[in-house]
């Protein structure tokens, strides 16, 4: 196979345990089409993240490749990660693609960044897509983490250096949208990201993010306005108005008491569009309350095998004569959590479908 791609990884310590725990990961996925460059700037002073990202762009655009762009804080358990940000690039004709950022808990940090009127940055989490706008997993975002970041056609950007050290990756996917590009957010696809541990160990983060943010704001400050008008994200359009699952999940629950068709519906569309599988997993169960079957509860358990209550009245149903279970015994898959891991400390939380690799 051709290596058409380029992972870039920085730094400042190859050798501690973050780092490695983000090469052990990504050196255990599938890489036959891309070469894995992992740079160690031994904590030089004089470092500057934007400038080396705008090196490196220059350099794949010049041999021909793409980039793929990695924060040592990652850990990716994908095996196929990188053949599926790929394909999102392909399926939506996107130039910058990236995925979902997770806690070490599993709980979702972000899937891009939405930039506010004010030319502020929000992060997006858990947005509530409307069906039509999911396309195998993935859909339009404003604005991307270059925490993992594959850019196609690198020729077609640069990363400002005007920027010190952070919103450097926002700055690129505003370049795209601007000239007609598109960046892209792969939903099913998720990494462990070990948010902050950099930034809480730099005493002067407040300030050099702040000036960033702010050179961000004025630098765009004529194209936010009407980014809500590009028809592949007209769907932000008053973002942060329950716009989340988390609230529209919350709104169902309490429709339940006053309109129990409408919170069918509610709790289907939850069922049926939503990527987190907390939200997922509890809308089965709401909907196995609403209307019984066993099926709601092996569903229930599929997205969450953690939901105790589903668990248990699965198991009361298979016992009864008249249980719709085949043979009157659930799947045993169903019953316990087969990861045979702590719940405290487990890292697969958000997506039962990945497999968490240890070194």
């Amino acid at each position: 196979m051709i290596k058409d791609t380029l992972i870039f990884m920085c730094t400042p310590d190859m050798h501690r345990l973050t780092a490695r725990r983000a090469v052990n990961s990504v050196k255990s996925t599938d890489l036959r089409r891309a070469e894995f460059i992992l740079l160690d700037n031994r904590f030089d002073p004089g470092f500057s993240h934007p400038v080396l990202m705008q090196d490196m762009l220059g350099f794949a655009s010049r041999a021909g490749k793409n980039v793929v762009f990695l924060d040592d804080d990652v850990e990716i358990y994908d095996y196929d990660w990188l053949a599926r940000l790929y394909a999102a690039s392909t399926a939506l004709g996107a130039d910058i693609v990236g995925c979902t950022h997770t806690f070490e808990d599993g709980g979702v940090n972000h899937e891009g960044y939405f930039i506010n009127p004010l030319g502020v940055s929000e992060p997006i989490t858990d947005f509530a897509y409307a069906h039509e706008n999911i396309r195998d997993g993935a859909v339009y975002v404003p604005t991307l983490c270059s925490a993992v970041m594959l850019v196609v056609n690198p020729d077609r950007y640069y990363f400002d250096t005007g920027f010190k050290k952070y919103q450097h990756d926002l700055d690129i996917c505003m370049q795209a949208w601007q000239n007609g590009y598109k960046t892209a957010c792969v939903l099913t696809l998720r990494v462990m990201h070990n948010l902050g541990y950099t930034a809480a160990a730099n005493p002067n983060f407040s300030g050099i993010y702040y000036g960033d943010a702010a050179y961000l704001a004025k630098k765009w400050a004529a194209f936010i306005p009407g980014m809500s008008d590009i028809p592949e994200l007209s769907q932000y359009r008053g973002f942060g108005q329950n716009s989340t699952w988390d609230k529209f999940y919350n709104n169902a629950t309490r429709v339940r008491h006053i309109d129990k068709d409408k919170a069918r519906e509610m709790f289907r569309r939850v069922a049926e569009d939503c990527y987190n599988e907390k939200y997922r997993a509890g809308a089965f169960y709401h909907l196995y309350q609403l209307e019984g079957g066993a099926s709601h509860l092996e569903a229930c358990l599929r997205a969450n095998p953690c939901h105790n209550a589903a668990r248990e009245a699965l198991m009361q149903s298979s016992k009864s004569p008249e249980s719709p279970i085949s043979g009157g015994v659930p799947d045993p898959a169903l019953k316990h959590c087969a990861l045979n891991r702590d719940c405290r400390t487990c890292l697969n939380k958000a997506d039962r479908r990945m497999s968490i690799l240890r070194f």
